[in-house]
């Protein structure tokens, strides 16, 4: 600032009042130019640290999403892996299952092909009756009975 006033006492005193004029003007032009500058340069700090923040921002961002397609793609596998143990466990059932199947039949061959076998008939206890060899019996309602016949 001192320069610059030594710089206009030196203009008003050696040059003639319109070259003077003249050029405090263009130092006032050139003052309100420093100032646009340092304005803009503060501005454009700005922007640049915005610019920094919203990399660092979009670079988490981009990281997160990384992670979430591991998490579904993990999610995805798990479920498969669940479904074929279930697949494998109903399998298993299915086996176990036809097994019994196979020993009852098997039982009950060994049963029908034995020459002596227990029959039982149990009666109907809503209407009390029992249907018996074609014929009806009239039982006491709510009661029950067991026929039990040997053959030979």
């Amino acid at each position: 600032m001192a320069l610059e006033q030594e710089i206009r006492d030196a203009i008003t005193k050696n040059l003639p009042a319109q070259v003077g004029k003249v050029l405090q003007e263009q130092l006032a032009e050139l003052e309100t130019a420093k100032v646009t500058i340092k304005q803009n340069e503060e501005a454009l700090v700005r922007n640049n640290n915005t610019i920094t923040a919203k990399e660092k921002e979009l670079e988490f961002l981009r990281a997160a999403l990384k992670k979430q397609e591991e998490i579904e793609r993990r999610e995805q596998e798990v479920s498969a892996k669940e479904r074929n143990i279930e697949i494998i466990n109903l399998t298993v059932q299915l086996d176990a299952e036809k097994r019994v199947t196979s020993y009852a039949w098997n039982f009950l061959n060994a049963l029908v092909k034995n020459p002596t076998f227990v029959e039982s008939v149990n009666k109907n206890i809503h209407t009390g009756t029992d249907y018996y060899n074609n014929t009806q019996s009239r039982y006491v309602q709510g009661e029950s009975s067991t026929v039990e016949r040997t053959v030979k």
